[in-house]
């Protein structure tokens, strides 16, 4: 009897150890895995920080890169071919831009019209500073310049895709839009741009010479518009053309007020343009900007 109660207060006691171990360790399972899951929420936490933090460095540089959409915009555009109208527009050193635009009333008056400005958020510029003046020519070429019509003018230049849409407040010359002069003519040759076919002139200044002698210059922007200034640079008319078949057709007012040069090359690839019965010569001025060139200082 006394070695049955010894075994089963034995035992007993064996039971009471074994429930404590398994306690024990289902609580240290437990706080492991609490611990695992304290450290799989943190590390969730982080990554979803560092997306947010991704997510949003991504938002700012689009919008960075939306609200400087409007930085390749210098250059020289033409307006819709009812109005005659040119535009050359320059970012300045502060982030604004320098705007100009020649309209062509004739073949002997010419308006104009300078204003300045920054682009804002939505790509529009609002401008304060426009003056409009115009220029009458003689038959001689020589411009004379009226008092400015106003100052002060406002209105917006507006980006439309590739396209920049005018709207002065005070002219009324209504919504122009004006599209950007192409440059995909390019090769060796004749000025900075590529000739082939047809074109005859690319962008460069030119000479005309005659009797080996310069007479004039003629300053192409690009394959479709330019002006021509005597030799002094005291005189000078814009103009636009189209170079076709053996031609190249001026226009330096309305479409019906033309002149039309006929244009021939010889076996070394030299450009003659015969125009009113006189036949030029003309020479590239190598390394001169058209809308900066001033025969004075050749």
């Amino acid at each position: 009897m006394k070695k049955r109660l010894a075994f089963t207060l034995a035992l007993a006691f064996v039971l009471c150890g074994c429930s404590k171990g398994a306690e024990t360790s289902v609580a240290d399972q437990t706080a492991d895995t609490t611990v695992a899951l304290t450290e799989t929420t943190a590390a969730e936490t982080t990554e979803a920080d560092t997306t947010e933090e991704e997510t949003t460095e991504a938002d700012t540089t689009g919008a960075e890169t939306e609200k400087t959409s409007s930085g390749s915009l210098t250059g020289r555009y033409a307006g819709d071919p009812q109005s005659r109208a040119t535009l050359q527009i320059e970012q300045q050193d502060d982030g604004t831009y320098y705007c100009y635009i020649e309209w062509s009333s004739s073949a002997f008056e010419v308006g104009m019209w300078d204003f300045s400005g920054a682009f804002d958020e939505d790509n529009v510029l609002h401008y304060t500073d426009c003056a409009e003046w115009s220029a009458t020519y003689d038959e001689n070429g020589k411009p004379t310049y009226a008092e400015p019509t106003y100052e002060n003018g406002t209105g917006t230049l507006t980006v439309d895709g590739e396209d920049l849409i005018w709207l002065d407040d005070t002219s009324e010359n209504g919504e122009v839009r004006f599209v950007k002069f192409s440059d995909e003519i390019q090769m060796e040759g004749r000025g900075d741009t590529e000739v082939s076919g047809d074109i005859y002139f690319g962008t460069g200044v030119y000479a005309a010479q005659e009797n080996r002698v310069d007479n004039m210059y003629y300053c192409f922007y690009d394959t479709e518009s330019g002006k021509i200034l005597d030799v002094d640079g005291e005189t000078g008319i814009g103009f636009t053309c189209e170079q076709k078949d053996d031609q190249v057709i001026f226009h330096k007012g309305s479409a019906e007020e033309s002149e039309v040069m006929e244009m021939e090359t010889d076996e070394n690839g030299e450009i003659y343009g015969t125009i009113d019965g006189v036949k030029y010569h003309f020479i590239v001025v190598e390394g001169a900007d058209p809308n900066t060139f001033d025969p004075a200082e050749q």
